[in-house]
């Protein structure tokens, strides 16, 4: 068994927008021609979190290759680990949570996405996938407000609490895939989601991140 962490370590994921069926479509089109592109190449597949525990992370926000995914004033956050148990004093900020000698780290968090990833047969430990995908369909995702989140981060730490307190719109995504290109050279994430907030209204969700720059971010409530 191959373990995800040293291979994700430096692939960062991107976060949400928001459209309808149109781009969802095109999504996974885009999944699966990655994917017979990957075949192809003589990789194999190894299924998380059935093969592998997945990547030490709880959310995806980071300013590492400017993934934090904003549509106007909104920031789309996708959650995926349990956030009741996300440690109360870890900082958000610092992205990985990899296992040591105090504890298994975000890895004690339940995962709420399944998936799977493309690699070489023979790549040494510590190389990137080909590509990653992700799917779920109790995916918790927060929307909050980017001046209320640029001032939380201002100080360099954020924790769970902190992210709570910013009264975020909270929903679960009950269609959730997510495509990642994670190798450097050819960085590309494409998600796409669509669920229900804790108001009862619908959201969707759409990004499209190459390299370090998001090309588009869409996020809609109805």
């Amino acid at each position: 068994m191959r373990s995800i962490v040293p291979l994700v370590t430096l692939a960062l994921i991107a976060a949400c927008g928001a459209e309808g069926p149109t781009i969802a479509a095109q999504s996974l089109t885009d999944a699966r021609a990655a994917e017979t592109e990957a075949k192809g190449g003589g990789m194999v597949k190894r299924h998380f979190p059935a093969d592998d525990p997945g990547v030490p992370i709880y959310m995806r926000l980071t300013t590492t290759l400017n993934q934090i995914f904003r549509d106007g004033d909104w920031v789309v956050i996708p959650i995926y680990r349990d956030p009741a148990a996300i440690p109360p004093s870890f900082n958000l900020l610092t992205y990985f949570d990899p296992p040591g000698p105090s504890g298994p780290g975000a890895f004690a968090a339940p995962l709420r996405i399944t998936g799977h990833y493309m690699i070489e047969a023979d790549a040494p430990l510590g190389t990137f996938p080909k590509i990653v995908i992700s799917r779920g369909d109790a995916v918790p995702i927060w929307f909050v407000r980017w001046d209320a989140l640029a001032a939380a981060m201002a100080d360099g730490t954020l924790t769970v609490g902190d992210l709570a307190g910013l009264a975020p719109l909270r929903g679960t995504a009950t269609r959730f895939t997510e495509t990642l290109r994670p190798r450097m050279s050819e960085h590309h994430v494409v998600i796409d989601a669509a669920g229900t907030l804790a108001d009862g209204r619908r959201f969707t969700v759409h990004v499209t991140h190459v390299g370090d720059r998001s090309r588009s971010v869409r996020i809609a409530f109805r």
